[in-house]
């Protein structure tokens, strides 16, 4: 009997695991992006700045990995290997980041518009001060 079909197969679905595998992790980035965003939304560039060179320390390891090729193909290896790495990290976070601060806009921009609400109406009827009243109530 033939193997080759439980051969793709087999790898068939060890590319579908890494994937899923892949899409929870690059969710928790996403996720760890939109608390960082919580934490730090009042400072943007310094925040991705951070993540760009934590991203990029990530991919220091890579150039430890051995690659058995043949004259410049072992760097070209290398370099898409840490482009991949950079490339997964920095922009989960960053995306993350980028919606955690948009949330975090939309919020202080609702929050503004109560509170011009509320002070437009004070405006309009304001309160009248114990001192100003007569003694009939009237005003």
């Amino acid at each position: 009997m033939d193997s080759s079909p439980f051969i793709m197969i087999g790898v068939f679905c060890g590319l579908l695991l890494a994937t899923f595998w892949l899409y929870l992790y690059c969710y928790a980035l996403y996720r760890l992006g939109r608390w960082i965003a919580q934490r730090f939304r009042t400072r943007p560039v310094p925040t991705f700045a951070g993540i760009a060179l934590a991203s990029a320390l990530l991919t220091l390891p890579v150039f430890f990995l051995p690659f058995n090729f043949e004259g410049h193909y072992a760097i070209v290896a290398k370099a898409t290997v840490v482009f991949l790495v950079f490339n997964v990290h920095a922009f989960a976070v960053g995306a993350g980041l980028w919606g955690g601060m948009e949330l975090g806009k939309r919020s202080d921009d609702k929050l503004f518009w109560v509170r011009t609400e509320d002070w437009l109406k004070e405006w309009e009827d304001p309160p009248v001060p114990k001192w100003l009243k007569d003694d009939h109530g009237d005003n």
